[in-house]
């Protein structure tokens, strides 16, 4: 002989928050609907409305009340009634859920009961149920743990009360399920300390990375999830993080989510960091050895560096590469005479950041020919006679050009290595100049022993 009120009622955030261990931060009402009672039994009072209350001092626990519009509130009420509130999760009309009556006498201060499963299965949740017609507050209800009664977002509560002296009940209307009330309408409070998190910790493949959550508001505790060029990484869930190789080039960010009971989550993202290769304990600068002059040969001290490390080399002219001089030494050619010789050391090693150095530039000199022959000349020292020059044996690549000279000075177009004299040349000493040139090399000029010229 039950009918019920089917109403909707906000159910499935007030779960959800249960499950998650938050509460709405002060008592809330949702789902508040006021309806008529067809049903008026000889002056017990009509339903008027049902509603869902969370709090925070007690996460997880579910208020349901059912409000009478004159909650009997004489003393005949209290001494003996029957009390009964049925819950249908389905909007089937049938219940799901029950509460027994029988229970006398509504009490401020509760009584443990239990809200059975509807199989009869003896399984069910231990609740409170409350009543308060002596402090004329006209409503009765029940107090659960939410995640123990699985309620969906709509479900409908079936209560009545029974005055057994007077043979009266109370029912609640049997027709239609009420509008629910959207779930956003249960608002949390907002953190006040929400700070953006920082990464500690060496950008390096192999370096721990530890996530400071910084100052967020007293009882908040914390979740982590490092990110990979933003992307989750699989099980990393801690607030450290080792970085692996396939971080290297990649950057790394941590999430921390901020939860407390009654308060909206926060999640704050760091910025991120570049993970690189680690550097080399040990590198240095190469220094070029030998003399810095054409035909000598430069070497390369490379310094001291980790054990393991592999190196190229590159000699550079006025710091541009010098095509096909990657060796260990460098010969300097006439080209570089006046110029600016370097050597460029790359050092690789697997795991590690390749190092590339440059050593200080030395500037190449002309060297010194070996064998700079003589100047001499031969033939008869009269005019109208040819003198012929010796230059004598120079240093391979040598170019030897002549210069005549009358008293020491030049003779106009006299630079061949033969010269005819001339009534010019009467009287007059004639010597030659003798010069060897060669690229990279200093020049070198000789002069023969002069000789007077006669008719």
């Amino acid at each position: 002989m039950r009918t019920f009120i089917k109403q909707s009622i906000v159910v499935l955030s007030a779960l959800a928050l249960a499950i998650s261990g938050l509460t709405p931060a002060s008592a809330a009402t949702v789902g508040l609907q006021t309806f008529s009672d067809p049903y008026d039994g000889d002056g017990i009072s009509d339903i008027v409305e049902v509603q869902v209350n969370g709090f925070d001092d007690e996460p997880g626990k579910l208020y349901v009340y059912v409000t009478f519009d004159e909650v009997v509130s004489s003393t005949d009420f209290m001494d003996d009634n029957w009390v009964s509130i049925d819950i249908d999760t389905d909007g089937d009309g049938e219940e799901n859920y029950w509460m027994p009556s029988g229970y006398d006498e509504l009490t401020s201060d509760g009584q443990s009961v239990t809200i059975y499963n509807a199989a009869f299965d003896d399984t069910g949740c231990a609740a409170s149920f409350f009543g308060f017609p002596e402090d004329e507050e006209n409503y009765v209800g029940f107090q659960i743990d939410a995640t123990c009664l699985a309620l969906p977002s709509n479900f409908g509560v079936s209560a009545y009360i029974s005055n057994k002296p007077n043979d009266t009940f109370d029912f609640a209307p049997d027709d239609g399920m009420y509008q629910a009330v959207n779930p956003s309408q249960v608002e949390l409070l907002a953190l006040s300390k929400t700070p953006v998190p920082t990464i500690t910790g060496e950008g390096k493949v192999g370096s721990r990375l530890t996530a400071k959550t910084g100052a967020w508001d007293t009882g908040v505790t914390f979740a982590y999830q490092w990110l990979r060029a933003g992307t989750p990484i699989s099980g990393a869930t801690t607030a450290t993080y080792l970085t692996v190789s396939a971080d290297l080039g990649k950057a790394l960010s941590v999430q921390v989510t901020g939860s407390k009971s009654g308060y909206k989550s926060e999640t704050k993202t760091s910025s991120g960091i570049t993970i690189a290769l680690p550097k080399f304990a040990k590198s240095a600068k190469p220094v070029i050895t030998g003399a810095a002059k054409v035909g000598s040969s430069l070497g390369v001290n490379t310094g001291a560096w980790d054990s393991g490390v592999a190196f190229a080399f590159q000699w550079l002219r006025n710091g541009a590469v010098i095509s096909g001089q990657t060796g260990t030494t460098y010969i300097p050619t006439g080209d570089d005479v006046g110029k600016s010789i370097a050597v460029r050391i790359v050092g690789t090693k697997t795991g590690f950041q390749t190092a590339t150095l440059e050593s200080a530039a030395v500037t190449i000199k002309a060297s010194k020919l070996v064998k700079t022959g003589s100047a001499k000349f031969s033939g008869t020292t009269k005019v109208g006679k040819t003198l012929t020059a010796d230059a004598g044996t120079w240093d391979t690549g040598v170019k030897v050009t002549y210069q005549w000279l009358r008293n020491g000075a030049s003779i106009s177009g006299a630079t061949k290595s033969t010269y005819k004299l001339t009534s010019a040349d009467n009287g007059k000493t004639i010597t030659v100049a003798i010069t060897g040139t060669k690229l990279g090399f200093e020049t070198v000029t000789k002069v023969s022993s002069g000789k007077k010229i006669t008719k």
